[in-house]
């Protein structure tokens, strides 16, 4: 099959949706399919170009926080008429996918994938949230189809639209341990540190974390916080510094990938994210895949990873949060059994080659859509 998919920053910027659509089209390629995807325009990417066996089509856009996206995906959308025998246009994320009735209304058979309520974050203003409301409900009147990364996800859209939604989660790539080498100028020590990788935005609620972690009394492990914020979320960052300014033990790596983030998960004693918002995170995935002991605020998504399987606390509950923390601290080898389990359960339950083959099921629904449209009688 030959699918489009709308569309992505690019693959030099590190985004959970970006994140997915590579790794999952690279696989859709070395499973036979076409996979053609599109991206905003950079000097680096100027024409049209290959990576992991994929055709990425890189288009201008308007450089603005409301609008860089949403005009992206306006042109890729009409651009995608130029790619002939386009099998699926597969949209990702509420917003982007108002329109989607472009491809749909011209025949072309497209589907939509949620990756999270976009209405939810705290970064867009009341008219943002409002235009997300109302493109989730455009949205689910023109696709052929649709999928959602979390069964949470899936449960709310079969309930608000009375229309059949596929669960498909986020992936997680098995990767081997690594040393703690080029990280070790930190003056962190292995399973010394408690660990949140993310971005760093109000929705993450990282405040609540160093708030528990600094009522510890005498806390043997430092707290490492990666990553970086975006430029709207710069005042929120400065609070974050200024709540820890005092505690040489909280540290602030910034953006952190391939072998330096592989260390910093590999050498964690403790997994912590206390999100107000998620769809299904993929950090919370590769933090089990490296077998580590998980903390995750009680909202559906965190809830959903961990299966009963790791600890989770009310949501904003910095109290619970402590006691959890100081739980962990006091039971190294409850740390050790439940980095196991979730080890196991990430390899159960979140491998991409598993996602990649239900994608391929899943795109398969518009060869039946089409035999029983022509098989249907005529009146």
């Amino acid at each position: 099959m030959k699918i489009a998919f709308i569309a992505i920053k690019g693959i030099d910027v590190i985004g959970g949706i970006e994140t997915y659509t590579v790794e999952l089209g690279k696989r859709l390629v070395q499973a036979g399919h076409q996979v053609i995807v599109y991206c905003i325009k950079s000097p680096a990417h100027r024409v049209p170009f290959s990576h992991e066996g994929i055709l990425f089509y890189p288009l201008p856009t308007l450089h603005h926080k409301y609008l860089e996206k949403i005009t992206l995906v306006f042109l890729a959308s009409l651009h995608q008429f130029s790619i002939p025998k386009l099998d699926v246009v597969h949209y990702h994320a509420v917003g982007p996918s108002i329109f989607s009735f472009i491809p749909r209304l011209f025949g072309r058979y497209t589907v939509f994938q949620s990756h999270g309520h976009e209405w939810e974050r705290s970064s867009w203003n009341g008219m943002a949230r409002l235009f997300f409301r109302l493109a989730e409900t455009a949205t689910f009147l023109f696709v052929n189809d649709a999928s959602a990364v979390s069964k949470n996800l899936k449960h709310y859209y079969e309930h608000k639209y009375q229309k059949q939604v596929t669960y498909i989660p986020s992936g997680i790539t098995p990767r081997s341990p690594q040393r703690l080498q080029q990280n070790l100028h930190y003056g962190v020590q292995p399973q010394g540190y408690f660990l949140y990788v993310g971005r760093l935005s109000r929705e993450k609620r990282i405040e609540d974390l160093i708030q528990a972690y600094q009522r510890i009394p005498n806390c043997p492990l430092k707290l490492v916080i990666v990553g970086k914020e975006r430029p709207e979320d710069k005042a929120y960052v400065n609070e974050l510094k200024q709540l820890s300014q005092t505690n040489a033990h909280i540290i602030f790596t910034g953006a952190a990938y391939g072998d330096a983030l592989i260390e910093w998960y590999s050498n964690a004693f403790t997994y912590v994210l206390p999100s107000a918002i998620e769809g299904l995170p993929i950090t919370l995935l590769e933090a089990m895949s490296f077998s580590r002991c998980c903390i995750a605020s009680d909202i559906p998504a965190n809830a959903e990873a961990l299966a009963g399987k790791g600890l989770i606390y009310p949501q904003g509950d910095i109290g619970a949060l402590q006691q959890q923390l100081e739980y962990v601290i006091k039971h190294p080898d409850f740390v050790r059994n439940t980095g196991d389990t979730l080890l196991q359960h990430a390899h159960d339950h979140y491998t991409w080659a598993s996602i990649t083959e239900k994608f391929s099921r899943f795109y398969q629904k518009k060869a039946y859509i089409q035999t029983a449209s022509k098989s249907a009688p005529e009146v």
